[in-house]
């Protein structure tokens, strides 16, 4: 028998019996939309996630502190700074500060930073801007730094605040006391610290001022992790974005397996279904069997007649179900950003899907298919064609 008339056959007795293959299609559908659903979710927080940690330079940045053994000086940020891999150094310096305002006094940290750190590290202002390479008498402050300052964003920006920088010179130990009126240029989130940004060019009348931290961005993503093993053996303290987004892929991906085995279960419930619902036709087409075999069909035949009965089913119903659980998530997040949008939130998708993963499903399903359909298929094709003529 030609394979096209197996399939035309098997398509027929789908048919036959629209309401049974209509439920156990729906049933495989659920299980696979359920599975679509969950994991994609956990794709989607995902993405989210590290979107909101990383920017493409942060990915690319490793910040250098003293380690056990040694600190970072300028004779290292030379060594780095000329290194062909690096394709940008900054020198990062922190110290106290003391910030009036309106005759409202605060203590806090300062960061001594060029304008190009706020692209490195991917931080961007909540309100106002960041300082450029011109905007030397200019500071940006933190949101705890303007909450200790009891007054709104509104009304600090672009006005002059009075900061007092404590500075430990780096030849004689001494701390000097630097006094400065800065103009607020912006204001970044950071509830946790009372901290602000001045550009270095402001101090250069100190002299040479200690380094607290050099962030390196490799030029290459892939030699991020040989530049920051080299840095670290040789006795510094080492951190990267990397690090982190490496542990949230790890934790995320533990997170998308334990989703996708609660959409399993509904898939194995479904399955169960199935395999019910190619007994029950084997049972009623018995005697149709023995009269395929009595008219000298193969066995193979009819073994495939079964097996592609199964495999039509769960075809159809991972298709429906990839279908079903896509337009689900389109659903639920259109709804959380119509919530969101509504109580002036920023719009975010929850869900991604990825091609791979759906293929992935649509494989899966069909594995469905054979599995379940293995078993009546083989009964069938062995049945004696005598005792099925007289089956009852």
């Amino acid at each position: 028998m030609k394979f096209i008339d197996i399939i035309r056959i098997a398509v027929a007795n789908v048919k036959g019996n629209k309401t049974r293959s209509a439920l156990t299609i729906l049933g495989i559908s659920v299980g696979i939309a359920a599975i679509v659903f969950l994991v994609s979710l956990g794709y989607g927080l995902q993405e989210l996630s590290v979107n909101r940690i990383a920017s493409i330079e942060a990915v690319n940045t490793v910040s250098v502190s003293t380690g056990k053994i040694a600190a970072p000086d300028k004779t290292f940020f030379d060594k780095w700074n000329e290194d062909p891999r690096i394709e940008k150094s900054i020198i990062v310096n922190s110290t106290p500060i003391q910030g009036l305002y309106n005759g409202t006094k605060i203590d806090g940290v300062a960061s001594i930073v060029p304008s190009d750190y706020f692209g490195l590290e991917g931080i961007k202002p909540d309100t106002g801007n960041f300082y450029s390479k011109d905007d030397i008498g200019s500071i940006v402050i933190s949101t705890g730094f303007l909450k200790g300052l009891n007054t709104s964003a509104a009304n600090v920006i672009g006005q002059p605040l009075t900061i007092k920088i404590y500075i430990k010179n780096a030849s004689n130990k001494n701390t000097d006391i630097i006094e400065e009126t800065l103009k607020v240029m912006g204001i970044y989130l950071d509830d946790t610290t009372a901290a602000t940004f001045v550009s270095p060019d402001l101090l250069e009348k100190t002299g040479e001022l200690p380094i607290n931290q050099v962030k390196l961005k490799v030029a290459d993503r892939g030699q991020v992790l040989a530049v920051k093993n080299e840095i670290q053996n040789a006795g510094y303290s080492v951190s990267s974005v990397a690090d982190t987004i490496g542990q949230l892929d790890s934790v995320f991906n533990i997170i998308q397996i334990i989703l996708a085995v609660f959409g399993g279960i509904a898939l194995v419930v479904a399955s169960i279904g199935m395999f019910n619902t190619m007994t029950i036709a084997l049972l009623e087409r018995t005697r149709d069997v023995g009269v395929m075999k009595a008219t000298g069909m193969e066995k193979s035949g009819i073994y495939l007649i079964f097996l592609s009965e199964a495999v039509i089913i769960s075809a159809l119903g991972g298709l429906f179900g990839i279908i079903l659980g896509w337009l689900t998530t389109k659903i639920i997040n259109m709804g959380v950003n119509t919530l969101a949008q509504s109580v002036g939130g920023e719009q975010v998708d929850l869900f991604s899907t990825p091609v791979t993963f759906v293929a992935i499903i649509l494989g899966f399903s069909l594995f469905v298919g054979f599995s379940t359909g293995f078993l009546p298929a083989r009964r069938a094709s062995n049945l004696n064609p005598l005792e099925a003529l007289r089956y009852e």
